[in-house]
């Protein structure tokens, strides 16, 4: 239940282009300014699927940002990215046509976060990655499918440099831990 009001508040917190650009120069450390062209394209939940993330966004039309709120610890966060990133690209393309002709169809370049504020142990920062869910492959098999999401510990007192650079993120840390 707990992670249920995190969840909707983070949705509801990072949703319009100040917050979501503040977030993603926080966590990034990039610097983009009010100007910047920000498309928020978080999916939403459908009567007919459940696969939807928290938020997501394009920057500049190069680069599709997507982050989780996470209250317990899910290894399987590259694998539940999957779905939603294939929508977001489908939805970036004005032509849906375009894929079916012999001219490369050019996508933003996607970046998955997590942020987890949960009470179990969890490193200040980790690389979860697809690859770590496929079955042994025996020999020097090639992996041909990989997804890698940073996940970042947003607990109470850590990662805080990062923390601090979103006044957002600043307040959404301390309503989270004294709720």
């Amino acid at each position: 239940m707990a992670g249920m009001y995190k969840d909707s508040l983070f949705r509801s917190l990072f949703s319009n282009k100040e917050a979501f650009l503040s977030l993603y120069n926080a966590v990034s450390g990039s610097s983009y300014g009010a100007d910047t062209e920000v498309v928020i394209n978080t999916l939403p939940d459908t009567l007919f699927t459940s696969k939807k993330n928290d938020v997501s966004g394009i920057f500049d039309r190069k680069i599709v940002f997507a982050t989780e709120q996470q209250a317990s610890i899910n290894e399987n966060m590259p694998f539940r990215f999957l779905s939603p990133i294939a929508r977001l690209f489908e939805n970036s393309i004005s032509d849906r046509n375009a894929v079916y002709r012999q001219s490369l169809v050019k996508l933003p370049r996607p970046e998955f976060i997590v942020l987890y504020n949960g009470s179990a142990a969890y490193p200040d920062k980790t690389t979860l990655r697809l690859s770590d869910a496929f079955e042994l492959v025996e020999g020097n098999a090639a992996v041909n499918l990989e997804l890698t999401v940073k996940v970042y510990n947003i607990g109470k007192g850590r990662n805080t440099e990062m923390v601090q650079k979103s006044e957002p993120l600043i307040g959404y840390v301390d309503f989270v831990h004294t709720a």
